[in-house]
């Protein structure tokens, strides 16, 4: 069992995933109190204390009501954007500490890495002065932080070449065959959901035509369409069909140069919902696995 307590912020959800960096699934219970010596487990407090000119962050780890670090960092200004993400890094150092672990992505728990060196890049950083950044900082191994980096620079590419006018629209299909244990995503089965998958894709054409109407009005080029979820292939064929060959007839696709479909499980796709996408617009399908790991994958 591990114990949080909190004092001066509310950031359980930021510090729930620095803990299960290093202790997985392991039961986590938010308290009030600090728990008796007697307990057994592991305690974290993590504080922040608000003064004029500067904030103070106070980290403790206590095992089985041992002591084993108590860390205070003091910032003297720090934007209150920043504050999430120090807590995150002092929490982060304690585990690092206890268990002896150092993670190849450090204190980064997100999706997309690459956004923080685009932070950077647009703040006037250097190449090197992002890999110091990146390995300091958010203690990124090296060969993370360079792929990061090429990544950051790829994509700068095309959106250097991105116009103002130009849009990118993102259409979702909340179904999945199932509902993976990891997935923080709106989703649900589809074999729940059956009585309600027409009735959505037929609401969801509808809102097509209303955005349709504000690109028009608005005189925007659309440049990208990703077609996520959920898992988009989950639905039928027919469904499927149906759907990509209204985006087709509806929406002015000239400018388009990259149309994805999401289709991260191999149980939703067939060779009919193949042909249906190779007879669309789409020109790329994402397979996006979240993990190689064929265990998580079945849990």
């Amino acid at each position: 069992m591990i114990y949080l307590k909190l004092d001066g912020h509310d950031f359980s959800y930021e510090i729930t995933d620095v803990i299960r960096l290093f202790f997985g699934n392991e039961e986590i219970m938010l308290c009030n109190d600090t728990p008796p010596e007697e307990c057994r487990g592991i305690f974290i407090f993590s504080s922040i204390t608000h003064y004029e000119s500067s904030r103070v962050f106070t980290t403790r780890l206590k095992v089985d009501g041992n002591l084993f670090k108590e860390a205070r960092f003091v910032w003297d200004v720090v934007p209150d954007r920043q504050l999430k993400k120090e807590v995150k890094r002092q929490v982060y150092l304690v585990l690092s500490g206890y268990t002896g672990r150092k993670l190849p992505w450090g204190v980064l728990t997100g999706i997309r890495p690459a956004k923080i060196v685009h932070e950077l890049l647009t703040r006037g950083f250097c190449p090197d002065d992002i890999l110091e950044e990146m390995r300091n900082y958010y203690f990124v191994a090296e060969d993370k932080a360079r792929l990061a980096l090429e990544v950051a620079n790829t994509e700068t590419a095309i959106l250097d070449r991105t116009k103002e006018d130009m849009i990118s629209l993102y259409i979702g299909i909340p179904f999945c065959t199932t509902r993976c244990l990891y997935c923080s995503f709106t989703s649900d089965p589809i074999k729940k959901n059956e009585t309600i998958v027409d009735k959505y894709v037929e609401t969801l054409k509808t809102e097509i035509m209303c955005i349709n109407e504000i690109i028009r009005e608005r005189e925007y080029r659309i440049q990208s369409i990703y077609i996520g979820g959920g898992t988009p292939t989950s639905i039928s064929a027919t469904s499927l069909k149906g759907l990509l060959e209204f985006i087709d007839k509806s929406l002015d696709l000239s400018s388009l140069e990259e149309y994805t479909l999401e289709a991260g499980r191999p149980d939703s796709i067939n060779e009919e919902k193949l042909e249906a996408i190779r007879d669309s617009r789409v020109n790329r399908i994402s397979i996006n696995p979240q993990t190689m790991n064929n265990k998580t994958l079945k849990l």
